[in-house]
């Protein structure tokens, strides 16, 4: 009888740590703002061959959500500042 309870409450630790690791995540989530290919097409000025290729070479992140593709804004700002960091250099 003993060996049961300790086994539920190992399980019940268990399911409570993934609880608060999915907390976790959507509290993470929610901080961070999205935006679709759309939009981020008219900000950049760019087609979406060329925003696919800048997110294969890691420059925006981003992740294709059932079909759609969504970029992390903070993602997509920091690439327009090194941009145009890089366009006062040259």
């Amino acid at each position: 009888m003993m060996q049961y309870h300790k086994k539920s409450a190992k399980k019940c630790n268990q399911i409570i740590n993934k609880l608060e690791d999915l907390f976790e995540l959507k509290t993470m989530r929610a901080s961070r703002k999205m935006i679709t290919m759309a939009e981020l097409s008219k900000k950049l000025s760019l087609k979406r061959e060329v925003i696919l290729r800048l997110h294969s070479t890691g420059e925006i992140d981003g992740f294709n959500l059932g079909g759609k593709w969504l970029f992390e804004e903070n993602s997509v700002d920091d690439y327009i500042t090194r941009q145009c960091e890089q366009s006062r250099e040259a």
